[in-house]
């Protein structure tokens, strides 16, 4: 069936509740399409990820800014260790980031783009300070609320 004649027979009922039903699997079937979709790009950013070596400099290339984290776009880190990248529970690709270590799984490896390149737009000085004072408030906020 097309999603034409998807379309006109959807056109044909006359039920509320039938369209909320409707309504309600096509929003699952998307969600579902999307999370398998972002799963393949994990899987195809790991697959090239494997080939990072200790002591290479990788770039933060996310799209986003992130309140909170590690890093921003155009933040760099060193590879610390790729011992457990291989592991299949719990694969980790190790980095430094300043003085600290982190062991980014795959999704989050993938979330910040850690790529031998740097961005052709990283955060600005302005963007970055607009970050750190939202997540300055949004700790504060947590800790009144606790």
């Amino acid at each position: 069936m097309s999603k034409d004649e998807i379309i006109e027979a959807i056109k044909l009922l006359d039920n509320s509740k039938e369209c909320t039903e409707i309504s309600e699997a096509a929003k699952e079937r998307g969600k579902a399409i999307r999370q398998a979709e972002y799963d393949q790009q994990v899987k195809e950013y790991w697959a090239r990820a494997i080939f990072y070596r200790e002591g290479m400099t990788l770039f933060c290339n996310a799209a986003g800014t992130f309140l909170g984290g590690p890093m921003q776009r155009g933040d760099k880190c060193k590879v610390l260790s790729m011992d457990d990248i291989d592991n299949k529970k719990h694969p980790r690709i190790w980095v430094t980031i300043g003085k600290r270590s982190y062991g980014f799984p795959p999704n989050e490896a993938y979330r910040y783009r850690l790529l031998p390149t740097k961005p052709k737009k990283p955060l600005s000085q302005l963007e970055r300070g607009l970050a750190q004072t939202v997540t300055k408030i949004m700790d504060n906020a947590d800790k009144a609320a606790r």
